[in-house]
């Protein structure tokens, strides 16, 4: 649970600081044994494969940033899609695995 808030909570602050957006959209499912959450933003978008390769290459300290995400979220076997190019917004679905106890 606190994984799948801070990922949201970073993903809100990046739409904030970066997108220009003046909508954002965020839909929670349980798929299977997964929880997914999307969070969709009508901003200007990005180049996905550009800054891929830029987070590898300089790390970011005051930020979890979408490649920490993607680790973090890897490191419980879930899962982050990011959908976005230059001009039409930004979609990013992440896939936590649910547990039952």
């Amino acid at each position: 649970r606190a994984m799948a808030y801070q990922s949201v909570r970073e993903l809100l602050n990046n739409t904030y600081k970066h997108a220009e957006a003046t909508k954002v959209h965020i839909a929670l499912n349980f798929v299977e044994d997964f929880l997914t959450i999307l969070v969709e933003d009508d901003g200007i978008g990005f180049d996905v494969d550009l800054e891929n390769s830029r987070s590898r290459q300089v790390r970011q300290p005051e930020g979890f940033g979408l490649f920490s995400i993607r680790e973090r979220i890897r490191s419980i076997d879930g899962r982050m899609l990011v959908d976005s190019r230059e001009g039409h917004g930004c979609r990013v679905l992440l896939s936590f695995p649910v547990h039952s106890s």
